[in-house]
């Protein structure tokens, strides 16, 4: 498997307000959130669309090329680092949001109460569209040795461990996006179904598959395919949102085998969050 290392430079996202729906909770996102981190409820946050811990934009953000890059780049599990600070680095825990949107790191603490809105972060970009060795198999906005931690390679087929898997009807925002490298929400309005298939309880972090979704190109319905993701932000009332997954491999069922394991989260697999 080839890896290709970029870096892109970014800085401490400003907090952004959607201005619909307004009655349901706080809509903002963005910014410090030092008290929300992988591994906590992806439900009941009094923000929308809730972002742990730390999000970043370009640092060029009034350039669309530049902030395209910089969102499309970076995969879950690269490292970012402060330009000043390098031995404050975090990790790259998911996306939110499309070309104008957020990249989300999680940092320790004591490095996230350091941090100023005009500082410099720099990540070490590696794993956008790998190859994983199986045919029909596709890897996007996963770093290399995060793949590794939760797959594992048998002929031709892939095994993965994930925590559960989403219906197609319960998946919304997202779907018909011009792009597969950004998220795709869980359609959280159905509190009942949610609750039937076991969705109630996730948390940021957790990786799930998604159903019948295929992002080989753009999010898309297609029967026999599933798309693995991890959860990166939280819930949200908006109709048709909810929690947010950032694709890690998409392809079709046939070369995919499926190993439930109700701890799988990226928390535990790389020690962040409340997992340090």
């Amino acid at each position: 498997m080839p890896v290709v290392f970029k870096k892109v430079i970014g800085k401490v996202s400003k907090l952004s307000k959607n201005t619909q729906f307004s009655d349901f909770k706080l809509n903002f996102s963005g910014g410090k959130n030092q008290n929300i981190k992988i591994g906590d409820s992806a439900f009941g946050l009094e923000i929308d669309h809730a972002e742990p811990c730390v999000s970043l934009t370009s640092f060029l953000e009034n350039k669309k090329k530049q902030n395209f890059l910089f969102n499309y780049l970076p995969c879950v599990g690269n490292k970012v680092y402060k330009e000043r600070f390098e031995s404050d680095f975090g990790i790259i825990t998911g996306k939110h949001g499309g070309r104008q949107g957020h990249v989300i790191a999680d940092f320790p603490d004591t490095a996230l109460e350091k941090t100023s809105s005009k500082e410099k972060f720099i990540i070490e970009c590696n794993g956008q569209n790998c190859r994983t060795g199986v045919k029909n198999v596709k890897m996007l906005n996963c770093d290399s040795s995060l793949f590794t931690k939760f797959t594992k390679r048998r002929e031709d087929n892939i095994i993965i461990a994930m925590k559960n898997i989403v219906p197609d009807y319960l998946i919304g925002s997202g779907i018909g996006s011009k792009f597969g490298v950004f998220d795709i929400d869980i359609i959280s309005d159905d509190n009942a179904e949610l609750k039937n298939k076991k969705l109630s309880k996730i948390k940021l972090g957790d990786i799930i598959g998604l159903d019948n979704i295929c992002v080989l190109k753009y999010p898309t319905r297609i029967k026999g395919f599933i798309t693995i993701g991890v959860i990166s932000h939280g819930d949200s009332k908006i109709p048709g949102h909810g929690p947010g997954v950032t694709p890690l491999i998409t392809g079709k069922k046939e070369n995919i085998t499926i190993k439930t394991d109700s701890e799988s989260n990226i928390g535990k697999l790389l020690k962040i969050g409340r997992y340090r």
